[in-house]
């Protein structure tokens, strides 16, 4: 597969911007087994998303009954069980949402058709999921298989290329409008490092992860 010359972005704000002024729905949004310590530093993505956007409803889904309560204790409403892997999320909201967020959830998904299937049962016409994964490529991951060493969290059961991404959509039914990556920043020395790679175009791929935007395409 040829590959296109794509931009970088700073995964939180491009979230941000897409649900602005939309009724969204975050699907993974405890982030378990950081959860409590995310909240209590006001670092959780769902926490940003409410502090960040101006969006019309947030709703969050989540599997872990232990995540959702963290939330709720730290006084995050509109928040919902669900294990949307198994259950289509349409048949738990009757209603159906402008944008629906699943950021860095992917990669947890041993069906990740049933899970799209289930992101598509809440999406109309005019909806949009925005989709952002971990790169199978990243320059930081190959300097370290150098030293025999694979840093990845616990729960992860793949990675993804563009490529991989296309020809997984294609089969689910979905279709990617935009393709952007995203750059990690872990600590002082990261963030400078990324700041230079961020300006130079071909090593774009070689990012710590991607940020797709899709729709479903009309029948």
């Amino acid at each position: 597969m040829k590959l296109e010359r794509i931009k970088s972005v700073d995964r939180e704000e491009y979230i941000f911007r897409q649900a602005d002024y939309k009724k969204v729905l975050h699907v993974g949004c405890s982030d378990m087994p950081f959860t409590k310590r995310k909240v209590e530093k006001g670092s959780l993505l769902h926490q940003r998303i409410i502090k960040n956007a101006k969006f019309s409803r947030l709703a969050g889904v989540d599997i872990s009954d232990m995540g959702v309560s963290f939330m709720k204790a730290a006084g995050i409403d509109d928040l919902h069980v669900v294990d949307s892997d198994v259950k289509l999320l349409g048949d738990y909201f009757d209603e159906k949402f402008d944008l629906v967020i699943a950021g860095e959830v992917l990669e947890h998904i041993p069906n990740m058709g049933n899970f799209i299937q289930s992101l598509k049962s809440v999406c109309d016409k005019d909806s949009l999921i925005l989709i952002t994964v971990p790169n199978f490529a990243p320059i930081k991951r190959i300097f370290r298989l150098f030293w025999f060493n694979e840093e990845v969290h616990p729960d992860h059961v793949c990675y993804f290329s563009l490529s991989t991404l296309t020809s997984l959509f294609e089969k689910c039914g979905i279709e990617a409008v935009e393709w952007k990556v995203y750059w990690r920043d872990s600590g002082k020395v990261s963030a400078v490092i990324n700041k230079l790679l961020r300006k130079i175009s071909v090593f774009q791929y070689f990012s710590d992860g991607f940020c797709v935007l899709c729709r479903v395409p009309e029948e």
